[in-house]
């Protein structure tokens, strides 16, 4: 089997964003100095600025400028002229020391995050709409079954701390996507999905015993006495599959509701919250029938889901991770006229659309591409 050449092409199934709110030039030329926020000096290039007491501040950082947006915009704006000192840095402020040392590491304006709590359509759309509000974000690829979103952005413009304080503040956790880490935070979440689902299938079988009898029961065979006691047990055993095995849906739907874009939680919340309180009023007033055993039921099934949901997004990133550790690190890039078939060893990362790249026999294809001369068979399974 001879060599073939590979010419580099992009991913098709790369979705593009465009980022939107990029400052305009005018805005963005402003002089170096402090920042207007925290004090340390703005660095050399910087586009950030807020707009404060109607002028144009610089800032040295988005957090910054985040900071000082969200205090005008709360009415807060007189804190400027009144405060003695300044105000601790965004960077400083940061929760994730290591957002800063991602942010000095250099990642040549793209990378991969961890993100939780993606659950559908409009999570996608909330995500991607505010990640694409980021200056100089230009590229957006958010993959929900393995739980990560690929950015690339302009390194002169947008930092990846920015965007994870972005998703972090429209409700969801994120961090530079490491593998290791990724795949522990999903055997956590898989750990604590499977009690919930242990707890409410409990519930569900021994609510079950309860509700069983008073549906077979012939009319007149069953006292109400008899029948009350049934229903409080139920109403008892009812209480953790509510409480503690629903509380993922709770979660999700308050953090929906905050942000304005309601999600699949809100209609399961609103339903379990429903027959709950319904089946209490019903119990207190001694009149109509309780409908413990179907929610207790509803809730095991949607835990359920998730689990299997859980799992294969597991598997999609165990697969994902095996996929990306065999391709090469580095690839042999043509220099001048393909026929000579003069190479240089560089890097898969420094690899560029439309370039070509010698695969000689045996080896992996170092990036997506089109084979544009001889033959091969390639196997990633």
């Amino acid at each position: 089997m001879s060599a073939v050449l590979v010419e580099i092409a992009a991913p098709a199934a790369v979705a593009r964003a465009m980022a939107a709110g990029t400052p305009d030039d005018a805005a963005c030329s402003s002089a170096f100095g402090n920042c207007f926020h925290c004090g340390t000096p703005v660095p050399e290039g910087s586009r950030w600025q807020a707009r404060v007491d109607g002028a144009s501040r610089s800032m040295c950082c988005p957090g910054c400028a985040a900071a000082a947006e969200a205090i005008v915009a709360g009415g807060f704006a007189d804190y400027y002229s009144a405060r003695t000192e300044y105000a601790a840095s965004a960077t400083a402020q940061s929760d994730e020391p290591e957002l800063v040392l991602f942010d000095q590491q250099g990642t040549n304006g793209e990378g991969s995050f961890s993100i939780e709590g993606v659950r559908c359509g409009a999570c996608v759309w909330l995500v991607e709409r505010r990640l694409g509000q980021l200056p100089g974000v230009r590229e957006i690829a958010l993959n929900v079954a393995t739980g990560r979103v690929f950015v690339r952005w302009d390194a002169d413009q947008c930092r990846p701390s920015a965007i994870v304080r972005a998703l972090r503040a429209i409700g969801y956790f994120a961090a530079p996507y490491d593998a290791r880490r990724h795949a522990e935070r999903i055997e956590r979440a898989r750990r604590t999905l499977f009690r919930q689902l242990f707890v409410a299938g409990l519930s569900m079988m021994q609510v079950m015993m309860y509700a069983v009898p008073v549906y077979l029961a012939d009319e007149g065979s069953m006292d109400a006495g008899m029948r009350a006691l049934m229903a409080w047990a139920s109403f008892a055993l009812t209480l953790p599959a509510v409480f503690y095995s629903a509380l993922p849906f709770f979660q999700g739907a308050w953090r929906d509701l905050r942000r304005g874009v309601p999600g699949m939680d809100v209609p399961v919340a609103l339903g379990i919250a429903a027959a709950f309180a319904g089946s209490c009023a019903t119990l207190a007033s001694g009149q109509g029938e309780v409908y413990f055993d179907s929610l207790t039921m509803f809730v095991f099934l949607l835990l359920g889901s998730r689990y299997l949901e859980l799992g294969a997004r597991r598997r999609a990133t165990q697969a994902l991770d095996a996929l990306r550790g065999g391709v090469p690190a580095s690839g042999l890039r043509l220099r001048g006229d393909p026929a000579a078939r003069d190479t240089e060893l560089v890097p898969a990362s420094k690899l560029a659309v439309g370039e070509l790249v010698l695969v000689p026999p045996g080896r992996a294809v170092p990036a997506d591409g089109v084979v544009v001369e001889g033959s091969t068979e390639l196997d990633f399974s």
